[in-house]
């Protein structure tokens, strides 16, 4: 038998290109980008049937990467990209809209300088190649307005909603962005704006449940009993229309209440929400009874743990323990997260009372368990850490100086074991500890003190930690 010779295979652009497609997904683009320069690499060695140069698709997937991913840098980079795909006249091809929205999607998400500029500046280009102008790439204007809370920027995401308007592509989705352009500005009468948009939404038939949770989200910025009011009154109003609120719109309303200190009026409509009273869309958009989610808890929690009521600390600890129970009854929403716990070890310290620090302490501890044991949400810090130390060093207690510098270790520890920043002790941990020793009536205190300042400078000088003493 005679065999054939085996035959050398080659990746084509289309086998890279699904790759691409999962690291844009991912939002990795250190990875896409690796790719489309080892497309390139090897193309620039074969013939010309078997190169595999990246192509518009590459390009797309790349910048997509870019749009999803949580680098600093992404909106600079992603108009490296975009001015590279402009300028190389090698490129057979020419960005279109999709390059443009990813591209103009990293830089409004990427928190860096001058977004509504560059945002205006990439449109312009995208129109100046003559690219088809939709409500899609045109409502990225109005996302960079929405994600600036600048003077005047809601006015201009407004005014260019307008502009949609009169070329006839405005849609709800417009609509309700210029909404969260309101919920996020500053301006003193950005509740009426919202409410006057919200008014033409009505007449076009456009208003839906998030226009409402956005709208009572804005009435909750004010903090005062009327605005409160005047977003309980949206709940009727909703239902009055046929629209079915969901848990965010129903956390907005206990935020408007727990803001102007009636906290009372927050924890009904968390009864409610456990006791199935509101008929909603939950979380996985079906329809059914609205349940609590951890931010109700926390919400709720917030209030308590702020209030001036004497018994502040136990009440915030009820929630705290009612949304566990929830939690281990089934409701996977209700499931606490870092702000739970830290606004819970919050009203415990600002308690001032007997042993408020040892049962801060172990509210800490059982965060760490908790993230040891897989649930990311709750991962402590050493600021956190070093609230509590402070905690102790007020505390007043005779082993203050002891359970601080017990902690201190702990935490050294545990920076050691995880090799994560963000467990790295800073000059308020260390100071609050030397402090606490300071202010015992122990015995050898200052030789104490003493030797934490000396272990702080070493660990310094052999680069364990940053901060200098």
């Amino acid at each position: 038998m005679k065999w054939k010779k085996k035959t050398d295979i080659y990746p084509s652009t289309i086998d890279y290109n699904v790759l691409l497609s999962v690291y844009g997904r991912l939002g990795r683009p250190r990875d896409a980008e690796q790719i489309v320069q080892r497309m390139i690499d090897r193309s620039q060695h074969l013939s010309v049937g078997r190169q595999c140069y990246p192509d518009l698709y590459s390009y797309n997937m790349l910048l997509d990467a870019w749009s999803r991913s949580h680098e600093s840098s992404r909106g600079k980079r992603a108009e490296d990209i975009l001015n590279y795909l402009g300028d190389h006249s090698e490129c057979s091809f020419a960005p279109d809209k999709y390059t443009y929205m990813a591209a103009v999607s990293a830089v409004i998400h990427s928190g860096e300088k001058n977004v509504i500029q560059r945002v205006e500046r990439l449109l312009e280009k995208a129109k100046s190649t003559e690219i088809d102008s939709d409500v899609f790439l045109e409502s990225k204007l109005l996302d960079a307005y929405a994600s600036c809370s600048s003077p005047g920027s809601a006015s201009k995401a407004e005014k260019h909603l307008n502009t949609l308007q009169e070329k006839g592509i405005a849609n709800a989705v417009s609509f309700n962005t210029v909404l969260k352009a309101w919920k996020a500005s500053n301006d003193p009468d950005c509740q009426e704006r919202a409410e006057s948009v919200l008014r033409r939404m009505k007449e076009l038939g456009f208003v839906n449940t998030i226009s409402y949770s956005t709208l009572i989200s804005t009435y909750a910025k004010k903090g005062d009993v009327d605005s409160a009011e005047r977003a309980d009154a949206m709940l009727s109003e909703m239902s009055a229309m046929g629209l079915a609120p969901n848990v965010w719109t129903l956390n907005g309303v206990m935020s408007a209440w727990v803001r102007c200190g009636q906290i009372r009026r927050a924890e009904n409509i968390l009864d409610n929400m456990e006791q199935g009273v509101y008929a909603g869309r939950g979380e996985d958009d079906r329809m059914g009874t609205v349940a609590p989610n951890v931010v109700s808890y926390t919400t709720l929690m917030n209030g308590w743990a702020k209030s001036k009521d004497p018994k502040s600390s136990e009440k915030t600890l009820d929630v705290f323990r009612r949304m566990v129970q929830v939690y281990n009854d089934g409701n996977t929403l209700a499931q606490p997260n870092l702000f739970s716990f830290v606004t819970l070890i919050d009203s415990i310290v600002r308690s001032k009372t007997k042993r408020a620090a040892e049962k801060a302490e172990s509210v800490l501890f059982e965060m760490y368990d908790e993230y040891k044991d897989g649930n990311l949400d709750v991962k402590p810090n050493a600021k956190l850490v070093s609230i509590v130390i402070e905690c102790w060093q007020k505390s007043g207690e005779n082993d203050a100086g002891e359970r601080a510098e017990a902690l201190l270790n702990w935490l050294i520890d545990v920076n050691e074991v995880e090799k994560d920043g963000e467990f790295m002790p800073n000059e308020f941990t260390f100071t609050s500890t030397i402090s606490a020793w300071a202010k015992t009536r122990k015995f050898g205190k200052a030789a104490k003190a003493r030797s934490i300042l000396l272990k702080m400078t070493e660990m310094q000088e052999t680069g364990v930690i940053w901060s200098k003493p």
